[in-house]
């Protein structure tokens, strides 16, 4: 019996469904356990809450340093993710001078962000004295970005295994092509 009416009819059916079901069972049962990561411990925790209030106190010399700005006081959070990777937003809240314009705005968030790893200038919130959020078109654009960003690469992912896929196909339909032949020609 030839490789290639190996896959003919329901079969091809059977089979795309049974290497999903393995690749799922991988991917979500295997893979986890061998790549498995620690949560950060007690001591990397408070290491991160007494660089935050040095990170704040900094956050707000230089937001205070700014023209436009007459009062700073900084909220850092800080945490690791499960790989031990550094993330943090940011929270500021400002008592301007005088209005504002959005490139300024703009400018304090990617100040804030610039001083604090791990923090992107969408993850910093501006708000001024009466409660009122400065920056949320900024914000709303970076959490625009981030979606549509996750979206492509996962396409990308699924492009990738699709094209392994057909590889596979490919390669499967050569070696039955040369076992054919070498049938044929009496080598075998």
């Amino acid at each position: 019996m030839p490789i290639i009416d190996f896959f003919t009819g329901n079969q091809r059916l059977l089979h795309l469904l049974g290497g999903f079901a393995v690749g799922l069972f991988i991917g979500f049962r295997v893979l986890p356990v061998w790549f498995a990561t620690t949560p950060p411990d007690e001591g990397q925790q408070q290491a991160l809450q007494a660089e935050a209030a040095d990170l704040e106190e900094q956050i707000e010399r230089a937001v205070v340093a700014l023209d436009v700005v007459d009062i700073a006081d900084a909220n850092l959070t800080l945490s690791l993710d499960h790989r031990l990777r550094r993330r943090g937003q940011a929270v500021v809240t400002v008592h301007l001078r005088n209005d504002a314009t959005t490139d300024q705005l703009d400018g304090m968030a990617t100040l804030v962000a610039s001083l604090v790893e791990g923090v992107a200038p969408g993850q910093v919130t501006l708000i001024d004295g009466t409660g009122r959020q400065l920056n949320k078109s900024s914000i709303q654009e970076y959490e625009q970005k981030v979606f549509w960003t996750g979206i492509a690469i996962n396409i990308a992912k699924i492009l990738g295994i699709l094209a392994a896929l057909i590889t596979v196909k490919f390669i499967i339909r050569a070696v039955g092509r040369s076992a054919d032949s070498e049938q044929d020609c009496g080598i075998g």
